[in-house]
């Protein structure tokens, strides 16, 4: 039974999508009318921007949420449709995570914003593009680590209808499954050794 319980345990961190969780979302101060940054409670506090222009969500509010690599929704303004979550898209957001407190400003986040849902619409075309600030190709260039974390966030409301989907990094399901198996390895050890 208990060998049970922690496999399916086990594929509960290692299969995020599968699950449904609970995504709490507040205005970053100051408020904007449009867009991120948004503070995001779901496996702790972080900042997100939304992937769609086309889809509004209540601020504050509280939804439904689904991680995938696919965009639910797919509805833009303009461009796309680009349901696949864009690598463009994936490094912009890993960049704004990595920037540090100093640089993760309302200012720079709008204009974060605005490149996240350029390249989305745009199926990751951000050549040339500027976005106040940020020089897009500058800002992206040296991101090599950690974008492959980045996923949609799909929020639904507690009716079941489809609200937005947003940004979030977790972890690979390889590093997951790494720790977890780690971690019960040296439990395993803990337990057969006597005091």
């Amino acid at each position: 039974m208990k060998k049970v319980l922690m496999l399916m345990c086990v594929a509960a961190l290692v299969s995020p999508a599968m699950a449904a969780y609970t995504v709490a979302i507040q205005q970053y101060d100051p408020p904007t009318n449009s867009g991120g940054p948004f503070t995001v409670t779901i496996f702790g506090s972080f900042r997100t921007f939304c992937v769609e222009t086309g889809e509004f969500i209540v601020i504050p509010g509280t939804y439904n949420g689904t991680i995938d690599n696919v965009v639910i929704l797919g509805k833009w303004s303009s461009g796309g449709p680009f349901p696949v979550l864009q690598d463009a898209t994936k490094k912009l957001y890993a960049a704004y995570l990595n920037s540090g407190q100093l640089d993760q400003t309302y200012n720079n986040g709008s204009q974060y914003q605005d490149a996240i849902w350029w390249s989305q619409s745009h199926g990751g075309s951000l050549a040339g593009k500027t976005f106040g600030t940020v020089v897009v190709n500058g800002v992206i260039g040296g991101i090599t680590a950690n974008y492959q974390d980045v996923k949609a966030l799909n929020l639904k409301y507690q009716d079941g209808r489809l609200a937005q989907s947003m940004l979030i990094s977790v972890p690979a399901p390889g590093a997951l499954l790494l720790g977890s198996l780690g971690m019960g390895l040296v439990g395993w050890l803990r337990r057969r050794q006597t005091v």
